[in-house]
């Protein structure tokens, strides 16, 4: 499995996500890290998630992609589709 680590271009390391896939399928698969909160306040999004109440936002964070990583995902994503085109054809 490949594996591509993007880190934002705040430089901050909690802004992160991982493009995850095998050379020979299809699949990608993306981590993204999100935000942390201390027990209580988790606990607390926990419940009110239980009931139907969320932040209309979600639990999310947000990454900035440097020129350069924007190239390097266009890449990655541009080999799979052509993996997929060719497997389409088989």
């Amino acid at each position: 499995m490949e594996h591509e680590l993007f880190v934002c271009a705040c430089h901050n390391i909690e802004h992160q996500m991982v493009l995850s896939y095998f050379d020979d399928e299809i699949d990608v698969y993306l981590s993204v890290h999100l935000r942390k909160h201390c027990f209580l306040k988790r606990l607390w999004i926990a419940i009110r998630y239980i009931f139907g109440r969320q932040s209309p936002f979600g639990a999310f964070e947000e990454i900035i992609l440097r020129e350069e990583d924007v190239n390097r995902l266009n890449d990655i994503l541009s080999q799979r589709r052509e993996f997929f085109e060719g497997a389409e054809h088989k």
